[in-house]
């Protein structure tokens, strides 16, 4: 009886090529006698499936066991507030604290987005589902801290506000703003950029 521990591949009914995880183990007998093969603790790997021969009995011609293993990894999730280099994520602010889900080569994982206080979602990347790789995968949402502006249509001669318009909204939105008619004023003077990027 020939044991082998190999690393699991898409090409099950190819073997030649799968990466060995351990020396292969041979079980000498005879006809008839009864065999067992135990499954192995590998290190960074978890055990995945085996062929249905695990144990049995000896027959004239060499019997293969093969036990099946896929490499450990892990998805991170990350909250970060949305900055002006989306190529870079170094120094963006960390929102809340990551989460990590472990697991191995070939199992389906899924993340979560998450609300967070005084700010909006805003995008996340492609790949808050699917399947785990060899390589850690890194899913990341983006957010936009919430922010206010305000216009204010003043009486020049006497500072009194003839009107006040505040919008809600988040950090990058356009605040759009127009003249407004009062009865018995004239307009004399507008901003030189009546439309503005939310800040925080």
């Amino acid at each position: 009886v020939i044991v082998k521990n190999l690393e699991k591949e898409n090409t099950t009914e190819d073997n030649t090529d799968n990466k060995v995880k351990l020396p292969e183990e041979t079980i000498e007998g005879y006809e008839g006698k009864e065999y067992s093969t135990p499954q192995k603790d590998i290190p960074n790997y978890t055990f995945i499936e085996s062929t249905q021969n695990t144990k049995g009995t000896m027959s004239k011609e060499p019997i293969e066991v093969i036990y099946y293993y896929a490499q450990n990894t892990t998805v991170t999730a990350k909250y970060l507030e949305k900055d002006n280099t989306p190529e870079d994520n170094t120094d963006n602010t960390i929102l809340a604290k990551e989460e990590i889900q472990e697991g191995n080569e070939g199992k389906e994982y899924k993340t979560e987005q998450k609300e967070i206080e005084n700010y909006v979602y805003v995008e996340r990347t492609n790949n808050e589902e699917g399947t785990m790789t060899k390589d850690p995968i890194e899913v990341i949402y983006y957010y936009a801290q919430k922010t206010k502006a305000k216009v204010e249509h003043i009486d020049r001669e006497t500072g009194e506000i003839l009107k006040e318009e505040t919008k809600e909204g988040k950090v990058g939105d356009i605040f759009e703003t127009h003249p407004e008619d009062f009865e018995g004023y004239v307009l004399v003077e507008s901003p030189k950029e009546p439309n503005i990027t939310m800040d925080k």
